[in-house]
């Protein structure tokens, strides 16, 4: 079987075309912008000092694990999708900003005419198109649920903008758009043979929705971290715990939580937030008095991050499976996150599992780990083991299980995850 893999952005640091190329599996990979491309070796002249930060993350969009010949890009496309969602004001016009955009993704590859695939390979919200058009040419279809779905998302986030206003923009003026957005997800799952979750919680969504549960696999997600060692993170006993969040700084993630941890224990800590704000400005002002805020950072700086890092916290509402969680786990930074994060840290072992919305239990754990470093050590220590598990073979293995019952059988391994087991 090959298979057209088909993403805009660079999702997951390119995981799935990744494992469907080390299965040999990759007929093409289709994406909006991959800087190996020709355009990327000119822009690749600007001197790096003198680069803007959009340009060199737009320069990090390739990988060498997935051949450029293989892969096919439309770089306008993402020029104009950018200046859509720039100019968008409203969370209405972000999503009519997204929906364009899939469509104008579909139509392209489409025109391309995907030869010598006989299966695409999509993620919700940018396959509609694409999936009819392989399903009339007798092409397997397989999607991937990379988030809850938007319904169940909007029902969860409903409760917490009630909870938290004047911090973002209600979801409720979304209107037309976000029922639009709804009903292009429900069709993409009915047009797909296989619905891969990263997670439980996105397989629940899926269900809580009434959407198919029968076609979704639990596939919890595979990276590599280049220039990781497996030495064990050093833990300082001798200054304030020091505590990251990395992500849109958004409701959705869970920053008022977040605030309100780092307010409970200011001059305790140390707080810092990084990433894009969605913020209304009297909530970014409550946010600065509590926390450093330096903004988006490029990929290639992240690892800085982790290493100023004692303690990840991520109390987010709604997620698929949180790559932030990973990457943290992988520099050996342990996580305090929620269920909703998807994640594949285990209570007590990498780090705590905490209920959505439940700072008490946020405030309880981290001055657990400021008193006792030598718990922080171990929970560390756990995390650069859990490497194994998320890493690119083990994930390769999972992957390869579910493609090789695709036409019907369901393998030992995902038979586990649908009972709510990890498998050996």
């Amino acid at each position: 079987m090959k298979i057209a893999v088909t993403r805009m952005g660079a999702l997951f640091h390119y995981s799935i075309p990744r494992t469907v190329q080390s299965l040999g599996m990759l007929g093409r990979f289709y994406t909006d912008a991959w800087a190996g491309k020709s355009w990327g070796r000119v822009l690749g002249a600007v001197p790096a000092a003198v680069r803007p930060d959009r340009l060199r993350r737009l320069l990090g969009r390739q990988t060498s694990e997935i051949p450029s010949e293989l892969v096919t890009d439309f770089p306008m496309l993402a020029i104009r999708y950018g200046m859509k969602r720039r100019g968008s004001r409203s969370l209405g016009e972000m999503i009519r900003a997204h929906l364009w955009a899939g469509e104008e993704f579909c139509r392209g590859i489409i025109r391309h005419g995907m030869p010598g695939c006989d299966a695409v390979y999509t993620s919700n919200s940018q396959g509609l198109e694409l999936l009819r058009h392989a399903k009339g040419r007798g092409m397997r279809t397989m999607m991937e649920q990379t988030i809850a779905p938007y319904e169940y998302e909007c029902r969860l986030l409903g409760r917490e903008q009630e909870k938290h206003p004047g911090w973002e923009e209600p979801p409720a003026e979304a209107g037309d758009a976000g029922r639009a957005f709804m009903e292009r997800e429900r069709e993409e799952w009915a047009l797909s043979d296989v619905i891969f979750c990263g997670s439980e919680f996105v397989r629940d969504g899926i269900g809580a929705v009434g959407g198919p549960v029968e076609k979704c696999r639990v596939v919890p997600y595979g990276f590599v971290f280049p220039g990781l060692g497996q030495v064990e993170k050093a833990v300082n006993r001798d200054r304030p715990l020091r505590v990251l969040f990395m992500g849109t700084v958004c409701v959705r993630k869970g920053i008022a939580e977040f605030v309100r941890v780092a307010e409970a224990l200011a001059g305790r800590m140390t707080f810092r937030v990084v990433g894009p704000e969605t913020l209304l400005p009297e909530a970014g002002a409550r946010l600065r008095r509590c926390a450093e805020v330096p903004g988006p950072v490029p990929r290639g700086e992240v690892g800085a991050l982790y290493e100023w890092a004692d303690v990840f916290l991520f109390p987010s509402h709604c997620e698929g499976s949180a790559t932030v969680c990973y990457e943290a786990l992988a520099h050996g930074v342990p996580v305090i996150c929620t269920p909703n994060t998807g994640s594949v840290v285990r209570d007590g072992v990498e780090g705590f599992i905490v209920e959505a919305g439940d700072v008490g239990a946020m405030v309880s754990r981290l001055e657990q780990l400021d008193a006792g470093r030598d718990e922080l050590a171990r929970l560390s220590a756990g995390a650069v083991a859990r490497r194994g598990y998320f890493g690119a073979e083990a994930y390769e293995g999972r992957l390869r299980e579910v493609l090789g019952s695709f036409d019907g059988g369901s393998s030992a391994w995902t038979g586990e995850m649908e009972r709510g087991k990890e498998p050996e």
